[in-house]
């Protein structure tokens, strides 16, 4: 389960920030049921990478169950390591995420990979938004 840490409209689209127990955030953008793009499967979204650079995934019950269509990103790759504090913090020591953080010590994932924060997922939102706007204006 994901936990909200932020929302927020641009451009006329809702957007989240969330964190994952296991310690990345993800980012998401409601797509309106007027949008080309709406429940649009993500195989056919992922075709078009070169005009979604920050889309990881699209799904219709993202980040709240039942309510509408959203595209967006997560950032657990190589170069991003996990907010262990945070999510200490929100979640507790539950044993999912222990085990998780404590493979992270000893994975070959880089030691010195950065925290992506709220700030960085926002930006990488606001970017996303731009890109589902242009797409609308293409077709």
């Amino acid at each position: 389960m994901d936990y909200i840490e932020s929302e927020f409209t641009y451009n006329g689209y809702n957007c989240v920030v969330a964190l994952s127990e296991l310690g990345y955030r993800t980012g998401y953008v409601q797509i309106p049921i007027e949008h080309p793009l709406y429940d649009m499967p993500f195989t056919v979204i992922n075709d078009s990478k070169e005009l979604f650079t920050q889309l990881s995934y699209a799904g219709s019950t993202f980040p709240k169950n039942g309510y509408g269509y959203w595209i967006g990103f997560t950032c657990d790759d190589r170069k991003s390591k996990p907010d262990v504090e945070k999510v200490k913090e929100i979640f507790g020591e539950k044993p999912m995420v222990l085990t998780f953080l404590n493979m992270q010590k000893i994975s070959f994932y880089p030691k010195d990979g950065v925290i992506r924060d709220v700030a960085y997922v926002t930006d990488k939102l606001k970017t996303l938004v731009n890109e589902v706007i242009d797409y609308a204006n293409r077709g």
